[in-house]
């Protein structure tokens, strides 16, 4: 891999270009071009003429992003996929590029956790909707920077992020509005779930409605744990009524 291109300069496309800069040629392409630092700055054409162009943007601009890339993609360009869902994202592309060479990844780490670099950090390569030799290629290369790379189906990957993403961040953000500023007994616990919050924080409106709305299986999945949370809170209240103190 010696030139990568990006659009998007989010928080992640962001930490791909500073840790990745520092290997090879990085072009960046972006709404806010502003934000990107001048030595990375390119133009779409120049981006997509790229060894490998990753996809940095909300699953909801899928469709208007690929219709541009489309008019410039390189005949030897590889896609590669970061989004955190894998299904949907994967579709669109088959749809827009159906030429493209594309390596579907989801990388399980973010700027909050990888701001040194990318070693022991989890990379999952859906091979089902990847170009098989450059799966392997994409693989060898996150093994370098010492990844642990995992293989899985497209469905798969989205079944086990309804509960890892989806559920984990709906809880999240469902504690938003808790009031914490008077809490001064704080357990291992309690910190646990405050850390939890300010993760959430750190997470983009885009990001959560991919998450949520761009998985498959998430729905289900919260439907369940909001039954859960109802049938427990029903429980607690039926043994109160039988309690005298």
């Amino acid at each position: 891999m010696k030139s990568l291109g990006i659009v998007g300069y989010g928080s992640f496309g962001a930490l791909v270009a500073d840790v990745l800069g520092q290997k090879m040629d990085v072009k960046v392409v972006s709404r806010s071009m502003d934000k990107v630092p001048e030595a990375l700055r390119s133009t779409m054409a120049d981006v997509a003429a790229c060894d490998y162009l990753m996809l940095s943007v909300p699953l909801g601009s899928y469709r208007e992003v690929l219709a541009d890339v489309a008019k410039h993609i390189g005949q030897d360009t590889v896609l590669v996929d970061i989004c955190s869902v894998k299904v949907i994202p994967c579709q669109i592309i088959q749809e827009l590029l159906p030429d493209t060479k594309l390596v579907a990844t989801h990388p399980l780490f973010g700027p909050q956790t990888a701001r040194e670099g990318f070693k022991d950090h989890v990379m999952v390569i859906c091979d089902d909707q990847s170009d098989a030799e450059q799966a392997q290629k994409f693989a060898a290369f996150c093994a370098e920077l010492g990844m642990d790379v995992v293989h899985m189906t497209a469905d798969e990957h989205d079944r086990q992020m309804a509960k890892v993403h989806a559920l984990t961040f709906f809880i999240a953000r469902g504690l938003f509005g808790m009031d914490r500023d008077e809490v001064v007994l704080k357990t291992p616990s309690y910190k646990r779930l405050e850390s939890l919050i300010e993760l959430e924080h750190h997470h983009s409106k885009d990001l959560f409605e991919t998450i949520q709305l761009g998985n498959p299986h998430a729905e289900v999945v919260r439907q369940g744990f909001v039954h859960d949370i109802d049938a427990l809170a029903r429980s607690i209240q039926e043994a109160a009524a039988r309690k005298e103190f």
